[in-house]
Parts: C-alpha cells; sequence; structure tokens
C-alpha cells in the first residue's frame, strides 16, 4: 500500500493465537470513505473474497508496536503498523499492515486506535453479558414453571426446584443451559409446538399465557405420587442414583442406596460388599451396574417393600442442602433396617410408639416438622403429594391442638394412638398398618 492519497489494495497478515506462528491472510482495500468521513480498511476472506471486516481507521496510520514476527523477517525494509481487532476467540490480537503513512499522521492514528480498541472492549462486554443472559438461573426457569401451571409458594418453588435438579443431575449453583433445558422441554412428549409458541408469546407480553397443566407432567413431587408399579420406583431409583457420565452405578452411587437401607459400615467395608455384590451377580465391578441389572435386582420384594422403595427415592430426591448426612441417615436407617421382626413384635404399643418417634426424628430435636411428619403420613397412606399436605397439615394440628410452627412431640405423636386400641396387649405388630385402612385424612385413620 502507498498511503492514504488513493485507495489502495494489499495483503493484510493476522496471526491467530490459536495456531502459533501461522498467519492468516485478508485481502485490504484502504481508502476514503465520505458518508464516514474517515479513512476506512475492508478486510476480504483469502478465498472467497467476502467482506470480513469494515474498520474506521480515523485520519491516520503509524507503528504502534515494535514487535517483529520471525514470518516477516523478509519485510524488514518496510516498518509495520498494526491495530488491534477480535481474533474470533474473544482475545484482543495485532494485526500489521504495511507501507504506512507518515510520521505527521501518528497522533490521529492513534486516537484512532484507542477509539476502535474501547469500541471492540465494549462489543466483547456485551456479547459476554449477552451470553451471561442466554442462561436460566432459578428465577428465570421458574417464569417458565408458572406459565405451565406452576402456581406454588417461594419455598416450594425452591423445593420443587431442587428435586429437578437432583432428578437431572443439575447444579443448584450453576445456571441452567440452553442444551439442559431443550432437554427439559424434549421430555414432555406431550408438549405440542403450537402450545410451546403460545408459552413463549405469553413470557414475551405478545399475549395472555395460556391456561395449562403441563406443569405436573414434569413436576418431580408429583410424577413421584404417580409412581404406581414398583417398576416405575425402581427406574426412579435408578435416574436418582445412575453417574451422570457414565450412565450406570457404581460403587459409590449405590453406597447411597446401601445406607438409606440399612448399610452401617465404613468406606472399606461397602467397597468390600459391593465387590462381593458384583460377584455374585455376575456384573463388572469397574464398568458399574445398567439399566436391566439394577431393575433385576430390585424386583426381589428382600430389597424392601414398594413404599419403603418409595420412601428412600423421597430420601435421593432432596437436594444436598437438606439431604441428611450418610452418617445421620445411617443411624435412622441402619438402626431400624436392623431390628428384626421379633425384637419390633416384643415391643408394646406405648414402647412402639415412642421408637416410631424416635425414628422420624432425623434431626434428633425431639419434634418434627412438617416435613418429617409427612415422611410418616407417605409410608402409612397419604399419596396426594405436596399440594396437599400443608392444608393436611395444619388440619391436623387444629384437631389436636398443635403449633405447626413449633412441630410436634412425643407427647403429642402418642395422642392419635390413645383411645380405641391403646391398652397393652393390643395387636402392636399391626400398629403401623392401621391408618393405611382408611384412604388418608391422617387424622381420621387414627380413630380407626
Amino acid at each position: 500500500m502507498t498511503g492514504f492519497d488513493a485507495p489502495a489494495s494489499g495483503w493484510l497478515l493476522k496471526r491467530c493465537p490459536v495456531l502459533g506462528d501461522v498467519w492468516r491472510r485478508h485481502w485490504c482495500v484502504l481508502g476514503f470513505d465520505e458518508e464516514e468521513d474517515t479513512w476506512v480498511l475492508d478486510c476480504h476472506a483469502e478465498k472467497s473474497r467476502k467482506l470480513v471486516y469494515h474498520i474506521p481507521l480515523g485520519m491516520g496510520a503509524r507503528v504502534l508496536t515494535k514487535q517483529w514476527p520471525t514470518a516477516l523477517a523478509k519485510h524488514q525494509q518496510q516498518r509495520p503498523c498494526s491495530f488491534l481487532l477480535d481474533s474470533g476467540e474473544g482475545r484482543l490480537c495485532p494485526f500489521f499492515l504495511f507501507d504506512a503513512v507518515s510520521q505527521d499522521s501518528l497522533s490521529t492514528w492513534q486516537g484512532a486506535l484507542s477509539t476502535c480498541a474501547r469500541e471492540l472492549r465494549r462489543r466483547l462486554q456485551t456479547e459476554e453479558e449477552h451470553l451471561f443472559r442466554s442462561k436460566l438461573w432459578s428465577v428465570e426457569f421458574r417464569r417458565y414453571a408458572e406459565s405451565l401451571g406452576f402456581a406454588g409458594s417461594d419455598a416450594e418453588w425452591n423445593g420443587e426446584f431442587n428435586e429437578i435438579c437432583e432428578d437431572r443431575g443439575w447444579k443448584e449453583d450453576s445456571s441452567i443451559t440452553l442444551k439442559h433445558f431443550t432437554k427439559f422441554v424434549s421430555k414432555d412428549e406431550k408438549m405440542e409446538k403450537e402450545h410451546l409458541q403460545e408459552v413463549l408469546e405469553g413470557l414475551k407480553g405478545e399475549r395472555e399465557l395460556p391456561v395449562s397443566d403441563a406443569w405436573a407432567r414434569q413436576s418431580v413431587a408429583s410424577n413421584l405420587v404417580k409412581l404406581k408399579s414398583r417398576s416405575d420406583i425402581i427406574t426412579a431409583m435408578f435416574n436418582c442414583l445412575q453417574n451422570v457420565d457414565t450412565g450406570r452405578i457404581g460403587c459409590s452411587e449405590l453406597r447411597r442406596y446401601a445406607v438409606l437401607s440399612g448399610f452401617e459400615g465404613d468406606a472399606d467395608e461397602w467397597a468390600e460388599e459391593y465387590e462381593d455384590l458384583c460377584a455374585d451377580q455376575g456384573w463388572s465391578k469397574d464398568t458399574g451396574i445398567s439399566r436391566l441389572e439394577f431393575a433385576g435386582l430390585m424386583k426381589d420384594e428382600q430389597m424392601g417393600s414398594d413404599e419403603e422403595l418409595k420412601a428412600i427415592l423421597m430420601e435421593l430426591r432432596m437436594s444436598p442442602k437438606k439431604r441428611r448426612t450418610f452418617d445421620q441417615m445411617s443411624q435412622l436407617a441402619g438402626k431400624t433396617a436392623s431390628r428384626n421382626r421379633v425384637d419390633v413384635t416384643e415391643l408394646d404399643r406405648s414402647a412402639l410408639v415412642a421408637e416410631a418417634f424416635r425414628c422420624l426424628d432425623v434431626r434428633r430435636k425431639e419434634l418434627l416438622t412438617s416435613r418429617e411428619f409427612r415422611r410418616y403420613a407417605e409410608l402409612t397412606g397419604y399419596d396426594e403429594g405436596e399440594e396437599f399436605w400443608e392444608e393436611q397439615y395444619e388440619e391436623l394440628c387444629q384437631e389436636y391442638g398443635w403449633t405447626p410452627e413449633v412441630g410436634v412431640g412425643l407427647r403429642e405423636f402418642e395422642e392419635p394412638w390413645r383411645g380405641k386400641g391403646a391398652q397393652d396387649g393390643a395387636p402392636t405388630q399391626k400398629l403401623p398398618d392401621q391408618p393405611k385402612n382408611s384412604g388418608f385424612m391422617l387424622a381420621r385413620a387414627w380413630h380407626c
């Protein structure tokens, strides 16, 4: 290029940071743009000659760097001028342009370069902010849930979101990517394209949101209630336990189930137990347990009744922040499971009720919260899900004069069992089954 007297063309060499010393070439035309009232540099792709960059240069150009790439040694008689441009990898990289204009234009060129760099940094910042906004967090995801029928409180949404993250293998403190969201939406096979379009228009404020109950199909809490067959429960358990990367259940994943089922040993004892189990079943301990192998293992009712598996599944779906630690759950599940049937039948009615209370009191506060009490309710017949539980719990508290905010102590827990059949000598081993017979209204069942 010969200067700014007339439009000129030549090669612009660009060093790509990813390729090291490899240089890319762009065919450039340098000239004065009357509309922009400034000199501009138009860079075209080498092969297609498609316009790649349109860069206002200001009124002059001059060397701003003393860097002299080895690859340009043959051009030593020409001092390169340089300016900064986005490399396409989100970084500012040097470009070298030859036959710079005179020294008199240095200040003008420096000003133009500074402006260009500021604008470039601003654009990169905007793109980063856009990238950040293109991810969903709990608050944004709730808007989508509400558009599909979710109408719970903040606390209910937090619980729902935690369960979804646990079920899908998402991290609660990380954002939901487009890939995550696409898989989530695609899982609902009944969601028609037209309905999704209406939801999108509603979220944009272009129309009223359609009336929908589609969220119930995606809700983990609702789907837990819908698990009718043992096969459904086993499938849901596998989904909770499986390693996200391998799609199988390994040693550490199966230990979660084992601890909740009564295993009390340490990590070394469990590793030995797991190895023996794999050898007995003909599994590869290194590869892990497949969905089919897990289903075959869990079909045996000695692994737990349907209700027991549901209770374990509920614990598995708790968020990590709310989930009891392995040690706490080991104390709870292990001591309970290790009791054989003879031990239970030897307890009188009062001791049996006290033992039930102790097992439910996982926080060891001698008070049962609504959530802990709900665990007992679900084990004894309650199947209406989280949506109606608080209402049931409040009615129960009103009937017996309990304070919901305080919780239920042992004395209050014993109260519904007083009265009919409460005398010593009653068939205590049948006690846990009695509330089931009423279908549920837990308070009514206790009077049966």
